[in-house]
């Protein structure tokens, strides 16, 4: 996990395992390692991962029963609601850059399908 210094560590790890939840890379029911093995890899104290995943908890990414491992929510809802969030964030940022740019939202929307399609066939050809 590579850390982004502007931001709290607990923050970062939540946007980490946000980020491998709306990839796919953790599956629903997924089980994650303990909270002393993934401060022990990320090289933060246990108390820093143990807040992120209360927070996780709050937020209903995560599911924690007393004596068992920490799994990712089978919740697809919510899952979905993650990615839709993320992809407002992008949008977002890219409309913060391209405003000033004062360009046709016309010609803005064929580059972005054009690299779209051209970004999917590469992944698809991998």
């Amino acid at each position: 996990m590579k850390l982004a210094p502007n931001l709290p560590i607990y923050t970062q790890i939540i946007t980490w395992v946000k980020d491998q939840i709306i990839t796919g890379k953790y599956t629903p029911g997924y089980q994650l390692p303990s909270r002393r093995q993934l401060a022990k890899e990320w090289k933060v104290n246990p108390n820093t991962v143990q807040k992120a995943f209360k927070e996780m908890e709050d937020l209903g990414m995560i599911v924690t029963q007393a004596q068992r491992p920490s799994t990712i929510t089978t919740d697809t809802q919510l899952i979905s609601q993650l990615k839709y969030e993320s992809i407002d964030q992008a949008i977002e940022n890219l409309v913060d850059v391209l405003i000033p740019m004062d360009l046709q939202l016309e010609d803005i929307i064929q580059r972005l399908t054009h690299s779209y399609q051209i970004k999917k066939e590469t992944i698809n050809h991998d």
